[in-house]
């Protein structure tokens, strides 16, 4: 019920993309694999920039789709270790790090997978520092706690 704030094309993106995504009052893209942490980007034909949200395939439960040999618990295994390496990243650096998790009802709602979910749900909240937020509410902290800064070419800040 609640129109999009953030939008992903996948492989149909073009270099006016992110322009007539702001044109149209949206809040970020994430058409990047590029990065753990969100990030603002210049926009060609465009003095504002935008708030990228990275996307990460590798932890997507796709993996489940694509190859059946690929079993909840293998997703599981990389879904934990994935965010024990982040949480450990983030401590070291000082600077928090964002773990995408790509999630289809299709996919991981069938119901020989969803205890995977389950279980992994409930490790996060084992973890400290932990925030699950959804895209939009990630786009609006980075963008209140991170102001643009104009120098240089708009890349990661």
């Amino acid at each position: 019920g609640n129109r999009p704030v953030g939008w992903l094309s996948r492989y149909l993106h073009t270099e006016n993309t992110r322009r007539l995504l702001q044109e149209e009052g949206f809040l970020y893209h994430m058409d990047d694999y590029s990065s753990d942490t969100p990030f603002w980007a210049a926009v060609k034909g465009s003095d504002k920039p935008m708030v990228i949200v990275p996307y990460a395939l590798d932890s997507n439960d796709m993996k489940m789709w694509l190859a059946p040999a690929f079993t909840p618990d293998m997703w599981l295994k990389y879904a934990c270790d994935t965010l024990d390496v982040l949480l450990a990243q983030g401590q070291t650096s000082m600077q928090p790090r964002m773990m995408s998790l790509g999630l289809h009802l299709r996919i991981i709602g069938r119901p020989g997978r969803i205890g995977a979910l389950r279980k992994f749900m409930a490790y996060v909240k084992q973890q400290p520092d932990v925030w699950v937020a959804t895209r939009g509410q990630i786009a609006d902290h980075f963008a209140s706690v991170s102001p643009f800064q104009a120098s240089g070419l708009g890349a990661v800040v």
